[in-house]
């Protein structure tokens, strides 16, 4: 891991490089997804050394990249990776503070091309970054953050794949409004009470309704409205 910033520039190339995103043999694939790999099990060893803090920043940027690559096998599985990452409460606020991390992820949900269990993981990864209060502003004041939120609050996902993800979503938005001086920003978002409003008049799952009682949510958009 010495000389793992000399190492992480020419692995993103690898994965990024022309002729490997315009040849869509197998093999040239394989080397894709394997260059991605190295990249998030060196970021997982490096989490682990505080010495490495550094180079550890570094390697987020890079992941950051590969997210935004549009190499289907790489996205999934650097987003593996940046997930597992964001349930350590040590390694979030590093996270948080690394905007293009941050938009890269919400670029991925916004992709209509990425599957519904790679939007999973980005929406997972938000509102694991959210449990840390410092982390609130931040996200409420990325404005691809809330577009994804948003986006993916609004699906109507009562019987499809994405329905934990939409409520996974909605919990995101209801966290980031806990913090008084986020509302005025989420008001201001195009969407975001509609797709409340829309939650509140539609059947909930007895999951849905332990999770995100309506009242609650009532009260929050009455909150959010009066800023309007």
């Amino acid at each position: 891991y010495r000389h793992a910033g000399l190492l992480l520039p020419v692995l993103s190339e690898l994965v990024l490089c022309d002729d490997c995103l315009d040849d869509n043999t197998n093999r040239v694939s394989f080397i894709c997804d394997d260059a991605a790999r190295l990249v998030c099990l060196m970021t997982r060893q490096l989490s682990k050394r505080e010495k490495w803090s550094t180079v550890f920043n570094s390697t987020l940027l890079v992941m950051s990249i590969l997210v935004e690559s549009g190499e289907v096998c790489v996205v999934d599985t650097t987003l593996e990776c940046v997930l597992e990452l964001s349930s350590k409460r040590a390694l979030i606020r590093k996270m948080a503070r690394l905007n293009s991390l941050l938009e890269a992820i919400a670029r991925a949900v916004l992709n209509e091309f990425n599957a519904a269990e790679t939007k999973r993981k980005a929406i997972q990864v938000f509102w694991n970054v959210s449990q840390d209060e410092s982390n609130l502003p931040i996200l409420a004041r990325t404005p691809k953050v809330l577009e994804a939120l948003v986006a993916i609050s609004s699906t109507h996902a009562e019987a499809t794949a994405m329905h934990n993800t939409r409520q996974c979503a909605l919990q995101t938005l209801l966290r980031l409004s806990e913090l008084v001086s986020n509302r005025r920003i989420l008001a201001k978002q195009v969407g975001l009470l509609a797709c409340l409003i829309r939650f509140t008049r539609g059947v909930a799952s007895d999951q849905e309704t332990h999770l995100l009682p309506k009242e609650k949510v009532k009260e929050r958009i009455l909150e959010i409205a009066l800023l309007l």
